[in-house]
């Protein structure tokens, strides 16, 4: 191509550097729009960027881990450990001290299960969060799948994290990259290094027994004379103020969303209920425990979602070594008939908690379900089949 000018020579000049930007902002947006796809906690608003907790490297780490279920009729859980082991290796030669690789859905079972996991994590003076991702995305006409690796000071919360926290987070389709990122970051900064004495090897904490007081495998006929407390579904709060930056709008739009569904999930809750047998009242707040002693009561309705082999060892019930499935008993007006339920499928679990004593009263059965109206439906049509319904 010939110029015959000057002028064209500046117009040429000036329509590559808009076409460099363009490609640069394209390539940006490319790696960056969908960063929200990979927010673990959808209640938080997380900005992404690339800034580290100070005390990095120089206290201990807790690292969650999700993956894409495997594409099931139950959306059974992935083998997720050797994608920690290959990371705790780059964590290690890092100064990365990772003390507990978690399943995340684990942590995120329930009230109990995450009171549980974090008073333990104070306990171990844990100051970072560390989430391992894989997340299954359109590309190419098909799926790929995409890895992140998202860092964040811990709370001290069941939260884990504060809303509008400030995130260091890469993705990218393969992990090696996101490591070789984290690497070249750790490198850059000047965080205080003091950790020593990294464990060689990850160590996982698939689940614990999160029951504090005794454990019945019973229906408790004392619900026959004292009111049950039933927590409602809880909106996610948002904070007072917040700014729209990192296409958190996405995450604004999923928590709007998630709120609008909370009161037709409580509608269904009020629904399914009438079909208790006993007294009962509705918990608004979310310290349901707290309301159930205010009100002068002691039994409170719970729950647990995540696989069932999770619940179980959360519960304290023997564990048979090569299950592969669960034989949920499902009681309706006496007809009683079975589920086969994979164990690593996700599913929700009811139990009734005295809370002056913390001990707690799982049912005659097992009656998980793969969803919580039916999870809920068989705990009360179980209770009746074995309680007195004679006020």
């Amino acid at each position: 191509m010939w110029l015959k000018n000057h002028h064209d020579l500046k117009t040429l000049t000036k329509s590559l550097q808009l076409l460099f930007l363009f490609i640069f902002w394209l390539g940006f947006n490319l790696k960056g729009q969908d960063n929200t796809l990979f927010n673990p906690l959808k209640d938080r608003l997380i900005h992404f960027g690339r800034e580290f907790p100070n005390e990095l490297l120089s206290s201990r780490s807790v690292v969650f881990v999700q993956v894409p279920p495997r594409p099931t009729v139950f959306n059974q859980r992935r083998e997720w450990k050797p994608l920690a082991e290959y990371t705790h290796r780059a964590f290690r030669a890092l100064d990365i001290d990772a003390i507990a690789y978690y399943y995340l859905e684990d942590l995120r079972a329930g009230f109990e299960a995450a009171k549980n996991y974090t008073d333990f994590l104070r306990q171990r003076e844990v100051k970072n969060v560390i989430f391992l991702t894989a997340v299954k995305l359109p590309r190419d006409g098909g799926t790929k799948i995409h890895y992140s690796v998202t860092i964040l000071p811990f709370n001290g919360l069941p939260s884990l994290v504060d809303q509008e926290q400030v995130a260091w987070f890469e993705q990218d389709v393969t992990l090696e990259e996101v490591l070789r990122e984290l690497r070249r970051d750790i490198l850059n900064s000047d965080l205080p290094i003091s950790n020593n004495l990294i464990p060689e090897f990850p160590e996982f904490f698939t689940t614990a027994n999160i029951i504090e007081g005794n454990r019945f495998e019973i229906y408790n006929s004392d619900l026959r004379i004292d009111k049950l407390g039933v927590p409602l579904f809880q909106k996610i709060k948002m904070p007072s103020s917040y700014s729209s930056n990192d296409n958190n709008h996405k995450t604004i739009k999923y928590i709007e969303q998630f709120n609008s569904e909370v009161e037709v999930k409580n509608q269904r809750l009020e629904d399914i209920m009438k079909g208790y047998p006993f007294e009962y009242y509705f918990i608004e707040s979310g310290d349901g425990e707290m309301e159930v002693e205010k009100r002068g009561y002691q039994y409170i309705l719970l729950d647990l979602h995540t696989t069932g082999t999770s619940i179980k060892e959360m519960l304290g019930y023997n564990m048979v070594e090569g299950e592969t499935d669960y034989m949920t008993v499902i009681n309706k007006g006496g007809d009683i008939s079975l589920k086969k339920i994979p164990i690593n499928a996700p599913v929700v679990k009811y139990y009734v908690k005295q809370v002056l004593s913390d001990d707690v009263y799982l049912g005659s059965e097992w009656d998980a379900d793969t969803n919580w109206e039916e999870a809920l439906i068989n705990y009360i049509e179980g209770l009746k089949a074995r309680v007195s319904v004679r006020k």
